[in-house]
């Protein structure tokens, strides 16, 4: 690099501490979430959609409780770094990037989906941190 020119380099790190859900080697955080069927007579379709919609629904809240866990430094959580009141706010755009992982059928009409998020790389938690 000549005298001119100048070089940056952004790293944002999080602090690795061991969280349910969080898989620091494969860089990928998941969450479960369960839907319970509406108790109203309708189409098993229309049941089995609204039983997904509300295990998608749940999983989120629970990606949300984990993200929250994260250290970006050994004595501040991630909640600190984005601000207590509107964390959720800040995270909803990064939570429309997940992806469904599993989905299982269980007994009753329940639904059980996994969803997951990266933590690392082109859309993955870390850049979307701006510390």
């Amino acid at each position: 690099v000549s005298d001119n020119q100048r070089t940056s380099l952004d790293i944002r790190l999080l602090y690795i501490t061991v969280i349910e859900g969080i898989d620091w080697n494969a860089g990928k955080a998941r969450s479960r979430g369960i839907g319970l069927p509406p108790k109203q007579d309708m189409t098993p379709t229309v049941r089995r959609e609204m039983a997904k919609r509300a295990a998608l629904a749940d999983a989120e809240r629970n990606m949300i409780r984990t993200l929250e866990l994260i250290r970006t430094a050994p004595d501040q959580k991630l909640t600190t770094v984005l601000g207590e009141g509107s964390m959720t706010q800040k995270l909803s755009g990064f939570l429309q990037g997940y992806h469904i992982a599993s989905e299982r059928n269980m007994d009753g009409g329940k639904i059980e989906v996994e969803i997951e998020l990266p933590l690392t790389g082109a859309g993955g938690l870390s850049s979307y941190l701006q510390f």
